[in-house]
This record gives structure tokens, C-alpha cells and sequence, in this order.
């Protein structure tokens, strides 16, 4: 097994950890703008945990309500996201700032999820792409690695599905998704840029199937990442093409799982490489 020098480690380390925290400064950033803080959602009289386990812990312990209850704790929560995530990005040491920025932004995702009622399972990338920082830098590529095959794990089983429930055979399917996904911009907003790009495949049915094919294979080709990472910087740019095209021709916005996808880049560099004694 190769051995690297403790300072070639901390710059790979370093390069990642400008890349994770960049990025979700960026995400924080694009919540901002989409009233999606704390301290931007007022005093919502309801909330929905939905049914996951883990809301309800946290809501059984009374922390998001808490929370809702005092708007300083809503500034408070929303200033220690921004700091540590801007700690974490600059600091030469990035373990402790890494666990508080995991802390706060494991309890902000859950309190503003449930509040509005929007679970986005694609949030807790955030929350998956901070761990790696927050273990010792010999166990780091671990875990990236780890965080690596989820992802192609997520993406090659969304296109296996679509073999094995049978909608790759259903004729017209694609075309369905796409008509029930734009009914209200029919009406509201025939005019819109997703329905105008939408519209042939939704008339169409054979564009419809060709389309939705070429989507099974472009996810299907993510499991040839588990066997080499000669393509993986061909895969990050699939992910991003994929996820772009999503949001033009569906509307649905996927953005902050695409932190994911830097455990693609410079991903044949990784080879659980252990320091110098």
C-alpha cells in the first residue's frame, strides 16, 4: 500500500476542505436569497416532521421549538453557520470548527425542514460532506471514499430501478412524468422555459422514451465506478449535466447533493494512503 508525507496529505486535505465549505457557503448563500434562514421564517404556527425517526427526536427534546420560540436563538443558529463553515474553510485545523458546523447545521436542516414542511433528502449531503473533516487526517480518505460509493450507489440504483419496476418498458411513461410534473404551468404559465423545452417530449411519445433511456443509461453508467475511477471525472460531469437538465426540462432542484460529486475529482489519487510514522 502507498505511503505519502504528512504535508502532501494536509494539501489534499486542504484542497477538499475549500472545495466542501465553498460550497456550502454557497448553499447557505442560495437559502438566504430563498428566505430559507432561521431567522427569515417568522413564526410559523405549524410544523410537519414527516415521519422520520430523527425529527422526532429532536422535536421530542423540544430543541426545534425551541428554537421558533426566541428569534435571538434563530440569529444566534444562523451566525454560527456562517461562522463555522467560513472557519472550516480557512483554518489550518478543521476538526473542531468541522463537529460545531455538523452540530448546528444538523439541528438548522431538521428545525427549518420541519417548519416548512419541505424534507429535502437531498440536504443531508451538507451534512454527509463534513464528516470526513471531522475524524483525524489518517481515517479522512476513509470516509471520502465511503462518501464516494454512496454516490454512485445513489445515482446507478435510481437507473436499476427504473429496469426493475418496469417504467424503462411502460410506453409513454416519461412522457406522463413530464405532463403531470407541468400541469400547473399549463395554466398558469404556458409560456414558461421548462414547459416550452418539455412540450416535444410530451407530445411525442417515442422522443418521450428516447429520452427517458438515455437518462437510464447515463445513471446505470455510475456503477462502472465501483470497479475503476478511470471515468470518474467523465461521471462529475455527467452528474452536474444531469442535474442541470433536470432543473430545465422537471423543475426539481437538486443542487446541494451535487457537493457529492467532488469525491469524483482527483479521485485516482486516493488510494487509503497512510502518513509516515
Amino acid at each position: 500500500m502507498r505511503q505519502i508525507d504528512p504535508s502532501t496529505l494536509d494539501r489534499r486535505i486542504r484542497y477538499y476542505g475549500f472545495l466542501v465549505f465553498g460550497f456550502i457557503l454557497i448553499a447557505l448563500f442560495y437559502r438566504f436569497m430563498g428566505n430559507n434562514l432561521l431567522f427569515q421564517l417568522g413564526n410559523p404556527p405549524l410544523k410537519n416532521p414527516g415521519i422520520d425517526n430523527t425529527y422526532w427526536l429532536l422535536h421530542l427534546l423540544s430543541i426545534p421549538q425551541i428554537l421558533m420560540e426566541f428569534n435571538l436563538l434563530k440569529y444566534i443558529v444562523d451566525f454560527l453557520l456562517l461562522f463555522f463553515t467560513f472557519i472550516s474553510l480557512v483554518a489550518y485545523i478543521k476538526r473542531p470548527s468541522a463537529i460545531s458546523l455538523f452540530i448546528v447545521l444538523f439541528i438548522y436542516l431538521i428545525t427549518v425542514q420541519s417548519y416548512t414542511a419541505n424534507q429535502n433528502k437531498t440536504s443531508v449531503a451538507l451534512l454527509l460532506m463534513v464528516i470526513p473533516f471531522m475524524v483525524k487526517q489518517e481515517h479522512f480518505f476513509y470516509i471520502w471514499e465511503a462518501l464516494r460509493y454512496y454516490l454512485l450507489f445513489m445515482i446507478g440504483s435510481s437507473g436499476i430501478y427504473k429496469l426493475i419496476n418496469g417504467a424503462l418498458f411502460s410506453a409513454g411513461h416519461f412522457s406522463d412524468v413530464l405532463f403531470l410534473q407541468h400541469t400547473d404551468l399549463m395554466v398558469m404559465n404556458p409560456e414558461h422555459f421548462s414547459l416550452v423545452l418539455s412540450k416535444p417530449f410530451i407530445e411525442n411519445g417515442f422522443l418521450g422514451t428516447l429520452a427517458f433511456f438515455i437518462v437510464f443509461l447515463v445513471q446505470t453508467s455510475f456503477i462502472v465506478g465501483f470497479f475503476t475511477k478511470k471515468f470518474d471525472k467523465l461521471l462529475f460531469v455527467s452528474l452536474y449535466a444531469f442535474f442541470i437538465l433536470t432543473y430545465l426540462f422537471m423543475r426539481i432542484q437538486n443542487f446541494e447533493f451535487l457537493i457529492l460529486g467532488f469525491t469524483l475529482l482527483k479521485s485516482r489519487d486516493v488510494n487509503f494512503t497512510h502518513t509516515w510514522e
